[in-house]
């Protein structure tokens, strides 16, 4: 999932929503809690709660007893969509081009380790995954390398 910044649901921006989500995922949330982070009114809580329920990133909290991290006062959790939301990136694609020029920089980088005894370490393998290998892809959000 990817958001923008310019991205606002109840004129707060989806960016500060997806940091809030990231702490309290576990744990879920009450109308007071949103209220004193967003620093909202009580009519402003409630158009943003209604909005988020619209949109499917929160349900209802459930306390049926297999929740275990879920907060006994917690009112409202987060849906699938809302999990994600809190490892959506907000940083501009890349493509192609610009990923090619990033690994051949890196790749550079890696020659000039290995062919320098200042360094102690010299790198023995390079493993590529993610996006990057899919051929019919021309926009990525990052460069996978694991050394």
């Amino acid at each position: 999932m990817r958001i923008t910044r310019g991205e606002k649901i109840n004129n707060i921006p989806l960016v500060k929503i997806r940091d809030y989500f990231e702490n309290i995922w576990r744990v879920g949330f009450s109308k007071k809690c949103i209220r004193y982070h967003f620093n909202l009114s009580i009519r402003g809580t409630h158009s943003l709660i209604k909005e988020l329920l619209q949109n499917n990133y929160i349900k209802n909290a459930v306390h049926d007893g297999e929740r275990i991290f879920l907060d006994k006062n917690s009112e409202y959790e987060l849906t699938e969509k809302g999990h994600r939301l809190c490892s959506a990136k907000a940083s501009s694609p890349i493509n192609k081009a610009k990923a090619d020029r990033i690994l051949s920089e890196f790749m550079q980088r890696v020659i000039e380790v290995n062919s320098d005894d200042y360094y102690l370490f010299k790198v023995e393998k390079l493993l590529l995954f993610g996006s990057y290998l899919n051929t019919e892809s021309n926009d990525f959000g990052d460069i996978d390398i694991a050394f």
